[in-house]
């Protein structure tokens, strides 16, 4: 496919002005992060105002709100895996507390107090993610670097 030894001055001349995405600091981090603590917030806000139509012991508004933010950040991992810059990994740490943070301020805005399980399940889920996250980029780079 490229060949570095085989140079076509032609190519070369007109990469020569073309940034490496690798290299270059995601401009986004903060802007990504905000619109992702907003759905969390969203998804919080909108699972708590569901909450009295399921009271029959298994909250599947819950169960739905669970499903949809571990989605978004199944999401961030493979967006952050193909999309590799500087500060990658500082981003998707970032981006993951703004969804389950905003996840707990939806809720809390939503139901009109503070209730700690909220809080405490939501940073145990956002850990868990971030662990899963950190590991799957260590062991992704230790697979790129052997190929």
């Amino acid at each position: 496919m490229f060949d570095k030894n085989n140079k076509n001055q032609v190519l070369d001349e007109h990469l020569t002005n073309v940034l490496d995405q690798r290299t270059a600091v995601d401009r986004y981090i903060w802007v990504r992060a905000v619109v992702f603590l907003v759905i969390g917030a969203l998804v919080g806000g909108i699972s708590v105002l569901f909450r009295p139509y399921f009271d029959d012991g298994v909250h599947m508004e819950a169960v739905a709100a669970l499903i949809l933010l571990v989605g978004m950040n199944i999401g961030l991992l493979k967006y952050f895996i193909e999309n590799k810059r500087k500060r990658y990994k500082f981003a998707y740490g970032l981006c993951v507390c703004a969804i389950w943070a905003g996840y707990v301020l939806g809720w809390t805005i939503g139901a009109g107090y503070y209730w700690g399980d909220v809080g405490t399940m939501n940073g145990m889920f956002a850990l868990v993610n971030l662990g899963i996250g950190y590991f799957v980029f260590f062991f992704h780079d230790k697979l790129s670097a052997e190929s």
